[in-house]
């Protein structure tokens, strides 16, 4: 089980190939714009290319898609620096998923009829606390020097 994607799962059930976001693109072709993409090109890419790809941030893609908004764009940001500009634009297409929450309710990509949703943030805590990383900008009185801690400079 994925936690970067977002179907029910249940002990001893898979979900069917309608509940997989490549499935929901497939069964939805016309909404993604059909007269540039291809469906065979989609399904190639989705299940044998970007599997083998070294993503960023431990990212593996998922042979039947994902709407997780981290996954897909870990695939996207490779893409363009791989220079595989002409897999970009099928990239892309699970992005219009992922913000198609309607579009994912009718695929039953997530369960309780909400919207994709993201994993919990599991990452590490900022080290600072956020108060010293601020800059207060509100104090509008002094002359720009004088937030810096610069001194200023008589000609």
């Amino acid at each position: 089980m994925r936690a970067s994607l977002c179907l029910k799962f249940q002990m001893g059930i898979t979900p069917s190939k309608l509940d997989t976001p490549l499935r929901c693109i497939l069964n939805y072709w016309n909404k993604f714009n059909p007269e540039t993409l291809k469906k065979k090109r989609l399904i190639f890419f989705c299940t044998n290319a970007w599997p083998q790809y070294s993503l960023q941030n431990g990212e593996t893609w998922p042979p039947e898609g994902s709407i997780n908004y981290n996954t897909i764009l870990q695939l996207d940001l490779f893409c363009k620096k791989e220079g595989k500009w002409s897999e970009v634009p099928y990239a892309q297409a699970f992005f219009a998923l992922c913000d198609n929450t309607a579009l994912c309710q009718a695929c039953k990509l997530c369960p309780n009829d909400k919207g994709p949703q993201l994993p919990p943030y599991s990452g590490p805590l900022p080290s600072a606390p956020l108060s010293s990383v601020c800059v207060s900008i509100t104090r509008r009185s002094q002359p720009p020097h004088q937030f810096f801690g610069v001194a200023r400079q008589e000609p």
